[in-house]
C-alpha cells in the first residue's frame, strides 16, 4: 500500500537521474489508430461494476471526518503554492482565448439537461457541504477581480457581440416594469419602438431596454429604483451620445404616474 506515502527528495532525484538520459519518448505523437485501441481498451477495462467498486471505495474513505480535513489541507498548501498558481492561470487563458475551446463546450452543452435523478444526486451529495458557506474574498481580492473583469471587457475583441450572445443565451424576457414602458411608447409613437433588452442590441458594452426602430438613434433606458441606485443617469446618457444615440431614462418609481412619462416620452420622441 501506497496511501498517504510521499517520495523523499533523495528518492525523487534517483528518479530524475534514471530517466534524464532516456529520450526515447520525447517528441512521440501516438498515431490516430494508437488512440482509438487505447481509447477502446480504457473503456472495456472500466466497467461497470469496476465503477462501482471505486465509487463505493471513495465513499467510505471520505465518511471519515478526519481524512476529509486531511485532504483539505493538502489541497490547500499544492493549490496555494506560487507555481500552481501560475499554471492554473495560464491555462485558463489559453483556454479562453482558444475557438475550439468555446465551439466544444457549446457542442458539449447545447440541449443538455440534468435528468431529475441527476439533481437529487447532487442535491444530496452537496447537503452536507458546507466548506464555502460564509466565504468571502478580502477587500484587496475583491478590487484585483473587478480589475481584472473591467480590463478584459475593455479589451476583448468583438466585445459587443460576445456581451449579447451571453445576454440572449439567459433568455430574457422584459419584466412588467419594461412592459408597461414600451406600452406608453407604443402609444406615442406606434410600432415605432421595440424591447431589445434581450441582447439584441449592445451599444458600448451596454444593452438598453428599448430602442426606436423607424431610423431614429434613439434608445430608453429603465432604471430600477434598488438595482440602479446612486447612478448617474447622465453618464449612461453621456456614453451613448459618444456613438449619436440619444437616450431617455425613466425611473422604475416614475411609472406610477403615467401621464408624466407620456409627456417625457412625447418630448423626447419629437426630438
Amino acid at each position: 500500500m501506497t496511501r498517504g506515502r510521499y517520495l523523499t527528495k533523495e528518492h525523487k532525484e534517483k528518479i530524475r537521474l534514471t530517466t534524464l538520459a532516456n529520450i526515447s519518448c520525447l517528441g512521440y505523437r501516438n498515431t490516430p489508430e494508437t488512440k482509438v485501441k487505447i481509447s477502446l481498451g480504457v473503456k472495456n477495462s472500466y466497467t461497470v461494476e469496476l465503477r462501482e467498486v471505486r465509487r463505493q471505495a471513495m465513499l467510505k474513505r471520505y465518511s471519515n471526518p478526519n481524512e476529509i480535513e486531511l485532504q483539505s489541507q493538502r489541497m490547500k498548501l499544492a493549490m496555494n503554492r506560487p507555481e500552481v498558481k501560475t499554471n492554473i492561470s495560464n491555462g485558463q487563458k489559453r483556454r479562453t482565448k482558444n475557438p475550439r475551446h468555446w465551439a466544444n463546450m457549446h457542442k458539449v452543452r447545447k440541449g443538455f439537461k440534468s435528468t431529475d435523478e441527476t439533481k437529487e444526486k447532487v442535491r444530496l451529495a452537496t447537503l452536507g457541504n458546507s466548506s464555502h458557506l460564509g466565504h468571502k474574498h478580502p477587500p484587496e481580492a475583491i478590487e484585483t477581480m473587478r480589475r481584472k473583469r473591467k480590463e478584459y471587457w475593455e479589451t476583448t475583441p468583438n466585445r459587443d457581440e460576445h456581451i449579447g450572445k451571453i445576454i440572449a443565451s439567459s433568455h430574457v424576457k422584459p419584466n412588467n416594469c419594461e412592459l408597461e414602458l414600451l406600452r406608453l411608447f407604443n402609444e406615442v409613437a406606434p410600432n415605432e419602438w421595440d424591447y431589445v433588452g434581450d441582447g439584441q442590441f449592445i451599444l458600448a458594452g451596454k444593452n438598453p431596454d428599448l430602442m426606436c426602430v423607424n431610423g431614429k438613434k434613439q434608445v430608453a433606458e429603465l432604471f430600477g429604483d434598488y438595482y440602479h441606485r446612486g447612478e448617474d443617469p447622465e453618464e449612461r446618457m453621456n456614453l451613448f451620445a459618444l456613438y449619436g444615440y440619444k437616450t431617455l431614462i425613466i425611473w422604475e418609481s416614475e411609472l406610477k404616474e403615467p401621464e408624466k412619462v407620456l409627456n417625457k416620452i412625447v418630448e423626447f420622441t419629437a426630438k
